[in-house]
């Protein structure tokens, strides 16, 4: 697994309508009776652009996997684009592995990038000035902890347009259909895109979901009232409350404007001081590890808009057959 466990801690489980800030709770996600896997692909050091950095250009690559069962041959796919983590100062693709292995398995296409980082130089362009300019005025709170610039961040976030840019072409993707998700520093960037760059001037992809693993939006609450409104996407969030390297506030204060709008949201919090845990075998209420809590709820959202719902975004579910992944 690409994530490291940390030691089983007392989890308080919590029902009800709560403020994020003040509580740490674990959503109920209706489970999946019977969930069906396919056989998948992984198609490898696929390039899908450039990135400009000090002294040129930085080719940009993906790995996608997408399931090859005869039910999916004319069948358009929900794209997943997931971001690593790394801090923006390392991380790979790869570390995306499992994740991108097991939403392949069960009806998604499901796209791993490779972004510019610090050691990079990245240069930012001229389509994201607004935002870098935003960003070189947004102050967080010290826990935070940031170790490259503020324009590796909005380079990595034009990367992830660039990555969509190519994915949206696909034949077998529904460009309409996308969820956004990551791990840490690919949390930011799965929060900003489906929250924060629109209110810049970029136009975001048509984000349907966000699953966000311990990310980062904002801690002021006047600007997630302003990013977050009634045509947001619903959200996933899986945050320690007391993680050391990205704190909870942002986690808190986006629960805490979904409530206001009653808009649809899990949060997965663990009391605590982990940073990560891994998301196959830490568990969500209902006996579903965080995976598969993840996969139910968007199982429910992407066909019904409803987390209520139990029907399949790609086909209902039948039986469950072994995966057989292939290389």
């Amino acid at each position: 697994m690409q994530f490291t466990p940390f030691l089983a801690l007392t989890i308080i489980t919590i029902i009800g309508s709560v403020l994020g800030q003040n509580s740490c709770i674990q959503t109920p996600v209706d489970p999946l009776e019977d969930v069906q896997t396919y056989p998948y692909i992984r198609e490898r050091n696929i390039v899908f652009g450039y990135g400009a950095v000090q002294g040129g250009m930085k080719e940009l690559m993906m790995d996608i996997w997408r399931p090859i069962d005869s039910d999916f041959l004319e069948k358009e796919l929900p794209l997943m684009i997931v971001a690593h983590g790394g801090g923006f100062i390392g991380g790979i693709r790869a570390a995306n592995k499992d994740y991108a292995e097991y939403f392949a398995a069960r009806g998604f296409a499901v796209a791993s990038f490779d972004y510019r980082l610090e050691s990079d130089a990245p240069v930012v362009s001229d389509a994201m000035h607004d935002l870098y300019e935003a960003f070189t005025t947004f102050t967080h709170p010290p826990e935070l902890q940031v170790k490259c610039s503020m324009g590796t961040i909005v380079c990595a976030l034009e990367d992830t347009l660039t990555a969509y840019d190519y994915l949206k072409d696909l034949d077998y993707v529904d460009a309409d259909t996308v969820i956004m998700t990551g791990f840490s520093a690919g949390s930011v960037i799965a929060k900003w895109i489906g929250y924060g760059v629109e209110a810049f001037g970029i136009a975001p992809p048509p984000v349907k979901a966000v699953m966000s693993h311990w990310g980062y939006l904002t801690d002021k609450d006047y600007e997630m009232n302003d990013w977050i409104d009634l045509d947001s996407p619903p959200a996933f969030l899986v945050h320690s409350r007391y993680d050391p390297v990205v704190p909870y506030v942002s986690t808190g204060l986006m629960v805490d404007r979904f409530e206001e709008l009653n808009k649809p949201y899990v949060l997965h919090c663990k009391q605590g001081r982990g940073h990560q845990y891994d998301v196959f075998s830490e568990y969500h209420p209902e006996g579903m590890t965080i995976a598969e809590a993840e996969y139910a709820w968007l199982y429910n959202i992407l066909q019904n808009d409803s987390p209520s719902s139990t029907d399949s975004p790609t086909k209902s579910p039948t039986n469950t057959p072994s995966e057989s992944p292939s290389e």
